[in-house]
Parts: C-alpha cells; sequence; structure tokens
C-alpha cells in the first residue's frame, strides 16, 4: 500500500514540474500530462508489483537432466525443513504480527475513505441528473442557430434556459448546449457555439466525468485535487486555443467582451464545460491568446524524460516483490514442480504411483519404517522396467535417487549415498547431472570429505548464470567443515548481499558466527550473537545443514 502511494505521488511531482517546464506548449499537452497523473491514482501498482515475472534462468544443465523437474535448490534457500528453521519460522511470524496489524488499519482506512468518496460520487451523478431534468423543463429548443450563424447541423441539440450560466455543454453520448441571457451576447453567439462545440469534439465532457470522478473518490488527497483543478484549466484553455486557430483575432474580442459582461459567474456542482470561469483564469486566458503555442524539441524532450522518470517509478515497484507476492509465488513453483513428476508417458506414471506408494511414510522418524522404504527402493530401482521415452527415464531416476538421498540422510547412512550414486549414475559425466552434486556435497561434509564438498559446490556454482542461495550455503557449510572460517565469511557475505529473505539472512549470521569461532575470534562472534538475540530474538547454536530435497516430498502426507 505504501508503495502505491509512493509511486503515485513521484508520478505527480513529476507531471506538476513538467507542466510548469511546458508553459509555453499547447495547452493539451499539459492537459494529458496532468491526466496521466490523474490517472495513475486509479491504477493499484502495489497488486501490479505481485503479478507472476519470470524467475531466473534455469541451469541449462538442470534442464538437460529431466524437463520434467524444476530446480529444487529452490527449496535449500526457502523451505523451512529442520527444527532451526521451524524456530526462526515462528520467531519472524511473531515479529511480523503488529506489521500485519498495522498494515490492515491502513488499508481499512483506505477503503473507509474511497467509500465516503464513492458516495459523493453517486450523489453528484443524482445531482446531474436532477439538475439535467430541471433544465430540460425550463427550456426550448434553439437547434436554429446552426443554420443561423453557418454551421453545419453537427447532430447537437441547442437549448436555451434561465437556469445555467452562460453557456455550457453536457453529456458525452448525446452532447447539449445549454445557452443563457442570449439576447444580451447575441454578437458573439457563434464564437459561445465554436467554443462549445470544440469542448464536445474534444471529448471534454467525457474528460470532465473521469475529473470529478477522481476528485470524489480522492477527496482527501490535496496533491490529485490540485492536479485536478490544473487538468480542469487545461481543458479550458485547450479549447480557446483551437477556438482562436479558427476564428483568429474576433475570437479575441469576443472572448474578452464575454467575459467583461459576465463578471459573476454563477458556478455548478454538475460536471460541465463552459465558456466563462472564475475572474483570475479568465484574465490567464486572454492573457494566454497573445502567446503563440507550438510544439518544440525541447517540451518533446520534458516529456520524454518525465515518462522515464515515472517509468522508474514504477518499475521500482513492480520489481519489488511484497511478502506475500513472494508466498504466491513459492506455491506457484511447488504447484509446477508437483505437476511435473507426471508426463504423458503411461509407464512413467505408473511407476510414479508405485514410487508414491513405496515412498508414503518417507516423512516419518522412525528408523525401522525408513530402513524398510530404504530396502524397498533399492529393490524397486533393481528390478523396475525401463522406459522407451529417455526424459521420462531421466526424470525417473533423478526423483528415485532424491528420494532415496532423503531417506538415507534421515538414517544417517551418508556413506551409502554416495554408494547408491555410482550405482545408478555409472559413468556418467557430472555435467549430465549437475543437480545432484548438492546432494553429493551435503553426504560429502557428513562423512567428513569436506574437500570434495568445496571442489563440487565450486563447479556447481560456476555454472550458475547468477549463483543460488542454496549453492552458497551448502558451499558455506563446506568450508566450516573444513574449518576454513575465512572462505565461509566470504561466501556468507555473498548470500546476504544477495536475499532479502529473513530466515536466510539469519541463517547466514549463524553461520558467520560459527566461522568466527572456528577462527578464534571471540569478540566477532559474540558481536553477531548480540545481533542475532536483539534483531531476530535468535539464539545462535550450531549450523545445521538442511535434509536433502525431493520433487517427490511435496506429494507425501506428512508423519502422523
Amino acid at each position: 500500500m505504501i508503495d502505491y502511494f509512493i509511486t503515485n505521488l513521484i508520478i505527480c511531482i513529476t507531471a506538476i514540474t513538467s507542466i510548469y517546464l511546458l508553459k509555453g506548449a499547447p495547452a493539451r499537452l499539459r492537459f494529458y500530462v496532468a491526466i496521466f497523473a490523474v490517472i495513475g491514482w486509479f491504477i493499484p501498482w502495489n497488486v501490479v508489483s505481485t503479478l507472476p515475472m519470470l524467475s531466473n534462468p534455469l541451469s541449462p544443465y538442470i534442464n538437460e537432466v529431466s524437463n520434467n523437474i524444476q530446480s529444487l535448490e529452490f527449496e535449500y534457500g526457502l523451505n523451512t525443513v529442520t527444527s532451526t528453521q521451524s524456530y526462526i519460522q515462528s520467531i519472524i511470524s511473531k515479529t511480523n504480527d503488529n506489521n500485519l496489524w498495522s498494515l490492515l488499519s491502513f488499508g481499512s482506512a483506505f477503503f473507509i475513505l474511497l467509500s465516503i468518496g464513492l458516495f459523493l460520487f453517486i450523489k453528484t451523478i443524482w445531482n446531474y441528473y436532477f439538475q439535467i431534468e430541471k433544465w430540460k423543463y425550463h427550456s426550448v429548443l434553439a437547434n436554429h442557430y446552426w443554420q443561423d450563424h453557418g454551421f453545419d447541423n453537427p447532430n447537437i441539440e441547442i437549448r436555451i434556459t434561465e437556469h445555467c450560466s452562460l453557456a455550457m455543454a453536457t453529456g458525452f453520448i448525446k452532447p447539449t448546449i445549454w445557452l443563457s441571457n442570449t439576447k444580451q451576447q447575441e454578437n458573439q453567439i457563434k464564437t459561445i457555439l465554436t467554443h462549445e462545440i470544440n469542448h464536445i469534439k474534444q471529448h471534454d465532457p467525457l474528460w470532465m466525468w473521469l475529473l470529478t470522478f477522481a476528485q470524489c473518490l480522492f477527496w482527501w488527497n490535496p496533491v490529485l485535487l490540485y492536479l485536478i483543478a490544473v487538468a480542469r484549466n487545461q481543458i479550458e484553455l485547450s479549447c480557446d486555443e483551437k477556438c482562436h486557430a479558427q476564428l483568429k483575432e474576433q475570437y479575441s474580442q469576443d472572448l474578452a467582451l464575454i467575459i467583461l459582461k459576465n463578471s459573476r459567474i454563477t458556478k455548478t456542482s454538475i460536471p460541465a464545460v463552459s465558456i466563462t470561469n472564475s475572474s483570475n483564469f479568465n484574465i490567464k486566458r486572454i492573457k494566454n491568446l497573445t502567446n503563440e503555442s507550438k510544439m518544440k524539441t525541447k517540451y518533446i524532450l520534458t516529456i520524454v524524460i518525465a515518462f522515464a522518470m515515472s517509468s522508474i517509478a514504477v518499475a521500482a515497484i513492480t520489481e519489488k516483490p511484497t511478502e506475500n507476492s513472494k508466498q504466491q509465488s513459492i506455491t506457484k513453483k511447488n504447484e509446477k514442480k508437483k505437476l511435473r513428476i507426471y508426463n504423458d508417458n503411461a509407464l512413467h506414471n505408473e511407476l510414479i504411483d508405485e514410487l508414491l506408494a513405496i515412498t508414503k511414510q518417507a516423512k516419518t522418524t522412525d528408523p525401522i519404517i525408513l530402513n524398510d522404504i530404504h530396502e524397498q527402493l533399492v529393490r524397486w530401482n533393481t528390478n523396475r522396467p525401463t522406459t522407451s521415452d529417455t526424459k521420462s527415464e531421466r526424470s525417473l531416476k533423478l526423483i528415485s535417487f532424491t528420494i532415496l538421498s532423503y531417506v538415507l540422510d534421515k538414517l544417517e547412512k551418508h556413506k551409502e549415498i554416495l554408494t547408491s550414486f555410482e550405482v545408478m549414475y555409472p559413468k556418467t559425466s557430472m555435467k549430465k547431472v549437475l543437480f545432484l552434486k548438492n546432494h553429493l556435497s551435503m553426504a560429502h561434509i557428513k562423512v567428513g570429505e569436506a574437500t570434495k564438498a568445496i571442489e563440487l559446490m565450486q563447479d556447481v556454482i560456476k555454472r550458475q548464470p547468477k549463483p543460488k542461495v542454496g549453492s552458497l550455503f551448502i558451499l558455506a557449510h563446506a568450508h566450516l567443515a573444513n574449518n576454513d572460517g575465512k572462505s565461509a565469511i566470504d561466501i556468507v557475505e555473498q548470500i546476504e548481499s544477495s536475499t532479502d529473505n529473513n530466515i536466510a539472512k539469519i541463517q547466514a549470521l549463524n553461520l558467520k558466527r560459527k566461522a568466527y569461532v572456528t577462527m578464534g575470534n571471540t569478540k566477532k562472534a559474540n558481536e553477531i550473537h548480540s545481533t542475532l538475540k536483539s534483531k531476530y530474538d535468535f539464539e545462535g547454536r550450531t549450523p545445521q545443514l538442511m535434509l536433502m530435497a525431493s520433487p517427490i516430498l511435496a506429494y507425501l502426507p506428512e508423519a502422523s
């Protein structure tokens, strides 16, 4: 919501500045600048910012492994799969309660203000209807004026009434020109009609309705009310310019006489365009006719710069995802992953169903059940039929290996993960199974082979278009396991600069704290511990690697 206001305020300030710089430009150009800023308040920029956006390009090597599996590293950075992460999540939830309440309160107040504005607009429509009906009842048709003053009949009604000011144009579907005291202004009738018919041709009655709607809806917004007043003035000035181009100096003389004889203007509360206005503005209109308004290169440049600045303001908001949009993005990614373990191959889908049946209880902590699942998976991988579809076969192997790794990880049989890889992927180039280096690296760390883990993860990160947070975390853990605190801190600082996720930031700080402990820098470690405690209410503890991920986990029920 705050983003919405900031964006529109920037656009309004840019528009007001541009209008000032466009003093000598055609009034219609200034009107369009003002109307652009007004319309901006009807665009929910905070909602635009949550629209689905393209994620970072996936590594071509992962796509080469399986067209059915999305990048699973996503799970490492955002899913809370360990007790430490669950604890962090509860902290974040608590600290966000007050912010959520403030957001709800602000949103409620905004809704109330708009509701009042909507009521004011409905009242305006009601007044307009009865005002027009009253004028019609107390008026007479005077369409003969078109012929009398040399106009081609534009199929617009002219009505004479004593209940409106000198001249007004209303309606955008069936427009009507209303005249009053025409006998006193008989010599200026042609000028008056030219003015009002130009308003109608420029669709000014419709623009007046839009401005009235904005004025009612945002009655509490002084910046917008100022721009609406500017836009209305530009409507009149642009109509004057068009009339002057048609009638030349005759229009300037007639306008001065009309204003002089009608210094007291009867104001109306309905959306209508009139030839007369407030006294101060009428003087400005006459002065404006003495200046020639032409489009110049500097005016075009001003508009281009203003548009660019407004675009930057909008882009800054739409590129900044809200917490809600992040959660929606996470949900969409999970849904896509869940759908993609199946495909059009009947045998593939049948084998996936068998895997689901075998691993139904994989989320349990019971070692007896987990050992049984492990044995069934080994038999399944040995005895299952192979599919004729190469992509299906790659996908099945990847899914079965990752869920096998997940089960063995929970059983703390990390050497068997490495052995299973050799069995399932004999003589396979690592380039073809790049993502599985995450699983292998974690297994190497847990069996005390940190150097191999570092080598694997450095290769993974080198191949990624942009280093992924999950991969960086594994590499930092590997350096920490290798007692290289300095390298671990370098990686952690890279994580901190590339994410705005609070859970990831807490994990990164906790890793950095442990790295300083490893280096013997107790003072620095205590400083980070204090930061974790004061800012996140989190007690520093030994960093833990997350459990290994598998796309099939999204299908499995939680442990009872």
